[in-house]
């Protein structure tokens, strides 16, 4: 027996099935979720105009379709207008996306053809840029082993409020997603990408660039969440090629993932920006990379309870983090190696390179190859309460001559040194204070007096 239909249900034919025109199937007050609904079957594709219930564009290429239904969208709008898509879709050819539209593909998948050589996915104003875009779900594939020019497989130029959202990007033949040239006020959020660039081109999982065009940094853009893995190059990077580029600002990366890249997890030349409570690890080189000597010197970051581990994993020496930056904060960060015996090759938990006004404050360093900690003895840096390089000690201590030296125990020379005699003893003052004696990490002290003496003593770098 046939199934009966109960009152209330909703029953569609797909296209494929029929070839009554869907006009006179359904009723229209019930389609209001999209302004087109484009499906693929059988290497076939139908884009359903959602007001009129008609099948307006159809045919064997998706690209034609699709652009077809984005180009009938109301023209000069001002509010977003959707499209979804349903199936799989092959592309020759890229899309371009204009302003104030959202494309749905939750129930998609997306994959370039073979020596289709372009974008998959771009913003249609190359010149002024577009607005108000979404990205929801979905899984594009750049099918990067089988093209041959160096295009990323979404980018986004002079485009503002651009969200990605929830989708899986991957095998890219260069970046997977690219923001660049004055891009502003975009987000993506709990999105994964992979397997970018082909051997012998460096590709990032996402890329945030800055361009030689003055006035053209990309700011305010916000990355939350996400997986960015197993790339060429760097899982997520926050780029500028030299000091003559503009600077990237204003970026916030706040708990990405960002593993087994082959270069760095994330690349940060920018200024301005955080990361924070990130995670990188696994990857060939640094977990974070921050700045590159001697020419880029990333200034007045926040980089707050991250977690970086086991990186280094191609290249030996590299570290959990480095960082050739001033004015910044490096707070509650965690940097370590699991690795047994010669496995171990994170050289550093957090190396942080001869800088200044840094506030260093609250890391935790274990188990990493050279030390858990190089950090320079600068005095206009803040270095407090980090596990594994100590900053302060103090103590007790005497003298039975004129002069006597103690051990501060300290990671590096101290910059201040208090010594207070504990009784009546003649004035006690220090003879020197740093490596002293040779080989020791030690305060020379020297009494006016003779005799035993005690004192107290207290050091801070």
């Amino acid at each position: 027996m046939g199934r009966h239909i109960k009152m209330g249900e909703i029953r569609t034919i797909p296209p494929v099935l029929t070839r009554t025109e869907w006009n006179a199937l359904l009723d229209h007050s019930l389609i209001k979720g999209a302004s087109f609904i484009v499906y693929s079957g059988s290497g076939l594709y139908w884009a359903l105009n959602g007001s009129t219930g008609k099948i307006d564009y159809s045919g064997s290429n998706a690209s034609t379709v699709i652009s077809g239904s984005l180009s009938a969208l109301t023209s000069g709008r001002t509010w977003k207008e959707k499209i979804t898509l349903k199936g799989d879709f092959s592309f020759t050819d890229e899309l371009l996306l204009p302003s104030y539209t959202i494309l749905d593909l939750t129930q998609a998948k997306l994959t370039l053809a073979n020596a289709t050589n372009k974008h998959l996915l771009r913003n249609s104003d190359s010149a002024n840029g577009n607005t108000a875009i979404d990205l929801i779900g979905g899984i594009l594939n750049g099918n990067g082993a089988n093209q041959s020019v160096a295009n990323g497989l979404i980018e986004f130029y002079k485009s503002t409020a651009i969200r990605l959202i929830d989708m899986i990007v991957y095998d890219g033949y260069f970046h997977n997603i690219t923001f660049t040239n004055q891009c502003s006020k975009c987000s993506v959020v709990n999105v994964e990408s992979y397997g970018a660039g082909v051997t012998g081109l460096s590709g990032d999982g996402l890329t945030i660039a800055g361009s030689t065009d003055s006035g053209t940094e990309p700011h305010d853009i916000q990355v939350l969440g996400g997986f960015y893995h197993n790339c060429t190059s760097y899982g997520i990077g926050i780029v500028r090629v030299d000091a003559t580029y503009v600077i990237p600002y204003n970026i916030t990366l706040l708990g990405a993932h960002c593993y087994s890249n082959t270069s760095y997890g994330i690349e940060e030349r920018g200024r301005w920006n955080k990361i924070i409570g990130c995670h990188a690890y696994n990857n060939g080189k640094h977990g974070i990379n921050m700045g590159n000597p001697p020419d880029i010197v990333v200034t007045y970051d926040e980089v707050i309870g991250n977690t970086l581990y086991n990186n280094a994993s191609v290249t030996a020496g590299y570290s959990g983090l480095y960082a050739h930056s001033n004015y910044s904060q490096f707070k509650d960060n965690i940097a370590f190696d699991t690795r047994p015996g010669v496995d171990r090759t994170q050289a550093y938990g957090m190396y942080i390179n001869y800088d200044q006004y840094n506030e260093i404050i609250g890391n935790i360093g274990n188990n990493n190859l050279t030390a858990e900690f190089f950090i320079p003895a600068i005095v206009t840096n803040i270095v407090k309460n980090n596990l594994g390089y100590k900053t302060e000690n103090f103590g007790t201590s005497n003298i039975t001559t004129t002069s006597g030296s103690i051990v501060h125990g300290l990671a590096v020379t101290p910059t201040i040194v208090n010594i207070t005699a504990s009784g009546s003893a003649s004035t006690m003052y220090m003879g020197s204070f740093g490596w002293y004696p040779s080989g020791s990490a030690g305060i020379w002290v020297i009494q006016t007096g003779s005799g035993t003496v005690g004192f107290n003593w207290k050091a801070e770098v």
